[in-house]
């Protein structure tokens, strides 16, 4: 970690190392990235710098609509992404303007749920309540409660009431049948 901060620090002065190792430079030289507005840009700076540094010469930055980062990554309109890694989210819960991440540990990130949500591929999460969303795949079980509420039990033994009014949601998303009436 000490060399990673002491080359990023040298590439942010302009100073250019020499080539010490016998490496090779990468296969290709280009390399699109996904640029968002709701990331600090510091990282991607110090990302561009030094992946310059590592050979790649043409990088670039693509615009990212509202849509699902994977969805710009399997399209192949852009290589990479200095976004947090989804995967590791399991759920996430409004505190007001903000939200907490549940992943290998909770994370506070200023942003309201809706406005994540927009930005979140929904094929991967779904809003369940008004102050809760999950990772679809993180979801262990499901159980019907009264007036069209379910219990949501994840992974890790989570469980969140679901709101009645995300019901038609939730049954779409686990692919529950709806009968013409609306219930299951």
């Amino acid at each position: 970690m000490g060399a990673a901060a002491l080359a990023g620090t040298g590439a942010l002065l302009g100073l250019r190392p020499r080539s010490a190792a016998a490496e090779p430079p990468p296969e290709t030289t280009r390399l699109r990235l996904l640029k968002t507005g709701s990331i600090c840009w510091a990282p991607q700076y110090i990302a561009d710098d030094l992946l310059r540094l590592e050979g790649f010469t043409d990088i670039t930055y693509v615009d990212m609509p509202t849509g699902a980062v994977s969805v710009r990554l399997a399209s192949g309109e852009a290589d990479m992404s200095l976004n947090f890694v989804g995967p590791n989210i399991i759920r996430i819960e409004a505190e007001d303007n903000y939200v907490r991440l549940w992943a290998d540990r909770p994370y506070l990130h200023k942003e309201t749920l809706s406005g994540l949500m927009a930005r979140l591929d929904p094929a991967l999460f779904l809003r369940v309540h008004r102050s809760h969303a999950v990772k679809i795949g993180a979801v262990r079980e499901l159980r019907p409660l009264l007036h069209g509420e379910y219990l949501i039990i994840l992974g890790n033994g989570t469980e969140i009431t679901s709101g009645r009014s995300y019901r038609a949601t939730i049954q779409d998303a686990f692919g529950l049948g709806r009968t013409a009436g609306g219930t299951p």
